[in-house]
């Protein structure tokens, strides 16, 4: 498995059978840790289906009434290798009748760009689209991700179980930002026993103190400050950790010490984007890499405890926004999860497996299990 670290450590495998549990600090027995002074750092990664990687699409909408209309927009690769971009065609396709019809055929612009606007029509029903682009200037074909789109009767609202993209977090008593809890009744998919730490011997942060993370958008692959912020709350949500975004940084992680240039003063955390010529090791199908770094300990249920933490996101990679589908949102949660400490699953169904896929954009069973394990229940961790 890839790490982004000079010295990557193996990732043990631990085991939980509670169910998750969210628990107030006055009321948990902390851990009382005695600093080694040996500092540890290590990271992992996340990687997407190449094809995945050539044609990135999204809806305007996922529910729609009848009569009226929707588009479906995003971008496919153009430029191939030491070549000129050129626009390329693209593909609408529908399935109908258990097969891919396409729609309606069209060219990118130069750069990428495309959009296909959809009659909802008269039917109430599920339908499914996907973007291909066919084999063009030495460019292979490729096939997007399935989009759903419910078309409702005008009498029937919209319905979500989950806030738009971008919508704003209620607020809190200003010490740290408002959690987002896990639906009611929610059961992650796969073993509960499916999860990792980070560190040998296991390694978290100290949930008796507010986590403090900020965001640099230089590079960003499109406005997703907001989808970072979910990220956090959604986490917050399952775990009882506590975060705060405290604004923007100049800071980026790209491989190597987490001393130099990391605004301690200010951040725990930092998110960030580059492309594989400023950080190599998001190179090839890797979508973004997360580890943290922290100070081995003695006396405690784990072996490390954690003080920062990274996030570096490829601005190259051409994903959906928002947390409804394989995308931006999930790649958010999987390295912010690594930046607090937890590692790689074994079962495809996990957020933390190490390939993204629609299979794999929700908590599953590990996950909240290695949540639980790097969170509130686990009492304060002391330096």
């Amino acid at each position: 498995m890839h790490h982004a670290t000079r010295r990557p450590a193996r990732l043990l495998t631990g085991a939980l059978a509670a169910a998750l549990a969210a628990a107030a600090f006055a009321t948990v027995p902390g851990a009382r840790a005695t600093s080694t002074g040996q500092e540890v750092r290590t990271g992992d990664a996340l990687r997407m289906r190449s094809s995945y990687q050539q044609v990135a699409a999204a809806a305007s909408t996922t529910t729609v009434r009848t009569g009226t209309r929707f588009i479906i927009r995003g971008t496919a690769v153009t430029k191939p290798p030491h070549r000129a971009a050129k626009p390329r065609p693209v593909y609408l396709a529908e399935r109908r009748s258990g097969r891919w019809r396409v729609i309606v055929r069209k060219k990118t612009t130069r750069a990428g760009a495309y959009s296909f606007t959809v009659n909802a029509g008269s039917v109430a029903r599920t339908r499914s689209f996907r973007v291909q682009v066919p084999a063009y200037n030495h460019l292979r074909a490729a096939v997007g991700r399935t989009i759903a789109i419910r078309v409702v009767k005008p009498a029937t609202p919209p319905t979500s179980t989950t806030p738009p993209v971008g919508t704003p977090l209620p607020p809190t008593d200003g010490s740290y930002d408002a959690p987002e809890p896990l639906p009611a009744g929610y059961v992650g998919g796969g073993l509960s026993t499916d999860w990792t730490y980070l560190f040998t011997g296991g390694g978290r942060w100290n949930p008796c103190q507010v986590i403090r993370w900020a965001y640099n958008p230089v590079g960003e692959r499109y406005p997703a400050l907001a989808d970072v912020q979910r990220a956090f709350a959604k986490i917050s949500g399952a775990s009882g950790l506590q975060f705060t975004y405290v604004g923007p940084s100049t800071y980026r992680y790209t491989g190597g010490s987490l001393g130099t240039g990391f605004p301690a003063g200010t951040a725990d955390i930092v998110v960030a984007w580059a492309n594989a010529t400023q950080y190599p090791d998001l190179a090839g199908n890797v979508v973004g890499i997360g580890g943290g770094r922290g100070w081995h300990v003695s006396g405690a249920d784990v072996a490390v405890r954690m003080d920062r933490g990274y996030l570096t996101l490829d601005n190259g990679a051409m994903l959906a926004g928002g947390f409804d589908r394989s995308g931006w949102g999930q790649v958010m949660l999987h390295e912010v999860l690594h930046a607090l400490g937890l590692g790689h699953a074994n079962g495809s169904v996990q957020l933390m497996y190490g390939m993204a896929s629609s299979s794999n954009f929700r908590f599953g069973a590990g996950d909240l299990a290695g949540l639980t394990k790097i969170g509130a229940a686990q009492g304060c961790l002391s330096s």
